[in-house]
C-alpha cells in the first residue's frame, strides 16, 4: 500500500504522489527479472505519456517522446515526475525545444528532482564528435543509477531513433550482447534505431 500523502499538497500533488508510489513497486517488482519489457502508461489528472521501460543492471532503462512534442508540455513534466526517474537524457536540439514550447527542459526536469544530460543530436543522424566527447561520462552516471537501482529515461522527438541507438549503446556498455540488446529493446519499441548509420554508432560507439 502507497504510504499516506502528506498533509497540505494540492490535489494535484495527491496524485502525482500516490501514482508514483504505486507505480514504483510495480516498477520495483518488474526489476527482479532481468529482461522483462514493458510499456508503462503514466496518468495523471491533465495527460497520460507511454514510457517504454526494460531493466537493465539492477534499475529501470526508459525511453519516450520529448515533452511537449504533443503539445502538452506541463502534463507531460507531470507524467515523467510520476515515474520519478533518477536521471534524464534529452537527445533533442535545442531548435526543438523551441518548437515544442519546451525552452527550459533542463532547469524544468532539476525542477522535477531529477539530473539532466543534453546530449543534443540531429534526427536520423548519429552523435558529432563533440556530442560523443560527452558520452563515456555521461554513461557513466546512467551506468552508476542503473546499478544502484535507480531509473534513467531518455527521450529524443518520438522516442525511437535517437533515443533507441542511445540505449541500445548504453545496454551494450551494461554487459548484454548487442544481437541481444537489440532485439530486448526493438520487442519493446519496434522503431528503435532508424539507420543503419545509428545502428553502427550504438554497436561499435
Amino acid at each position: 500500500m502507497p504510504e499516506q500523502p502528506a498533509a497540505g499538497l494540492r490535489p494535484s500533488e495527491v496524485l502525482g504522489k500516490v501514482l508514483g508510489d504505486v507505480l514504483g513497486d510495480v516498477l520495483g517488482d518488474m526489476g527482479e527479472t532481468m529482461g522483462e519489457n514493458r510499456a508503462i502508461e503514466v496518468e495523471t489528472a491533465s495527460s497520460m505519456k507511454t514510457l517504454h521501460a526494460l531493466s537493465v543492471l539492477d534499475g529501470m532503462l526508459a525511453i519516450c517522446a520529448a515533452p511537449g512534442w504533443r503539445g502538452n508540455y506541463q502534463a507531460d513534466l507531470d507524467d515523467i515526475h510520476v515515474w520519478r526517474p533518477g536521471l534524464v537524457v534529452s537527445m533533442t536540439t535545442d531548435a526543438e525545444h523551441v518548437e515544442f514550447g519546451s525552452p527550459h527542459l533542463g532547469s524544468d526536469i532539476q525542477s522535477l528532482g531529477s539530473r539532466w544530460i543534453h546530449l543534443p543530436i540531429w534526427k536520423d543522424t548519429v552523435p558529432s564528435p563533440d556530442v560523443s566527447a560527452l558520452w563515456p561520462d555521461a554513461s557513466a552516471q546512467m551506468r552508476q543509477a542503473l546499478s544502484g537501482g535507480g531509473r534513467v529515461l531518455m527521450h529524443c522527438r518520438r522516442g525511437c531513433g535517437r533515443s533507441g541507438m542511445m540505449a541500445l549503446r548504453l545496454m551494450i556498455e551494461c554487459g548484454e550482447a548487442p544481437e541481444q540488446a537489440l532485439s530486448r529493446l526493438r520487442a519493446l519499441r519496434p522503431c528503435a534505431v532508424h539507420t543503419g548509420a545509428q545502428l553502427q554508432w550504438a554497436y561499435t560507439g
